[in-house]
């Protein structure tokens, strides 16, 4: 199951990693897309998952489970070493859920897929007691392009124009784009 061995990876760079260098840890589950699925240790450590009538949401809300005991451990380990304080956690989705794959956006309108805000605007967090005050709480806009100087910012780090590297686009995205042109 991905989601465990995802999980268990991170813990090992964790492990591996000395506490007084710098770690950039980037963990993307993928439990919760399809095909949706958990473990049946997880439905046997969770019994109130089968209190979830609809199948698909009983799927989803286990995998999600998955999600969070993976997380949980990595926390542990980053505790383990000494990190967790000097450490800045996101967690946050990239679109919104499918609700054919058992997942809900409501009351927003729209789903993974559309432009309508159940489809684009999802829930995230942050957790870094040395950086961020407790309990604060942002109610503004915010995209995944922000990331990288927000983070940057919390750390003390300036960014310049020239530091910033963009990949050209591999071979076949080039031709895939010439194609679109010509069309």
């Amino acid at each position: 199951y991905s989601t465990q061995l995802f999980g268990e990876r991170a813990k090992r760079v964790v492990d591996a990693h000395a506490a007084a260098a710098l770690l950039f840890l980037l963990l993307s589950f993928n439990a919760v897309h399809a095909p949706v699925w958990a473990p049946d240790a997880t439905y046997a450590a969770y019994p109130e998952l089968g209190n979830i009538t609809n199948g698909n949401r009983r799927k989803f809300a286990a995998a999600l489970r998955s999600v969070d005991d993976a997380l949980l451990s990595v926390i542990k380990s980053l505790e383990d070493a000494a990190m967790a304080k000097d450490s800045i956690i996101i967690f946050a989705s990239d679109n919104g859920a499918n609700p054919e794959h058992g997942g809900s956006n409501a009351p927003l309108r729209g789903s993974k897929g559309y432009l309508f805000e159940g489809g684009i605007r999802v829930p995230a967090f942050l957790h870094g007691p040395t950086f961020l005050p407790r309990g604060a709480v942002f109610t503004g806009r915010f995209h995944v392009t922000d990331w990288v100087p927000t983070l940057a910012s919390l750390v003390g780090l300036t960014i310049a124009d020239d530091d910033l590297i963009v990949a050209p686009p591999a071979d076949e995205d080039a031709a895939a784009v010439e194609e679109v042109r010509a069309a």
